[in-house]
């Protein structure tokens, strides 16, 4: 069964965040449309801000599930955040719309180091509203 729908429910989709202690992601889709018939192409922007008091670097995310959408990049690079910095990036994002699972959850890899040295990595898991 073809799903038609993914077109307009990305434009309906606005927002989601996941809060992980020390770091908060925020996903937003600003743009979505077909191009053809089984096709979606769009952007999206994702922020990282750094909650802790303490600076991160080597902060970066990788997508591992986005509902049968593909980025143009395979790793997100955000940089070092000092304590309460934030650092955004948009990306273009596409897919066939009859493949793509418009109502699941995009899940994500967050590396980052802490001051003290640490390397932590998170899976997160973006709700979509």
């Amino acid at each position: 069964m073809k799903h038609r729908l993914l077109p307009a429910v990305l434009l309906t989709l606005c927002s989601s965040l996941a809060t992980a202690g020390e770091v908060q992601v925020n996903l937003s889709i600003e743009s979505a449309n077909t191009a053809g018939d089984d096709f979606v192409a769009g952007a999206m922007t994702l922020e990282v801000i750094n909650l802790s008091d303490n600076a991160i670097s080597n902060v970066h995310l990788r997508p591992e599930f986005l509902g049968g959408l593909g980025l143009g990049s395979d790793v997100l690079q955000f940089g070092s955040l000092d304590p309460g910095e934030s650092a955004t990036t948009s990306e273009r994002y596409h897919g066939d719309s009859s493949g793509s699972d418009p109502d699941a959850a995009s899940t994500w890899t967050l590396d980052y180091d802490t001051a003290g040295g640490e390397h932590r990595q998170l899976t997160l898991r973006l709700e979509h509203e």
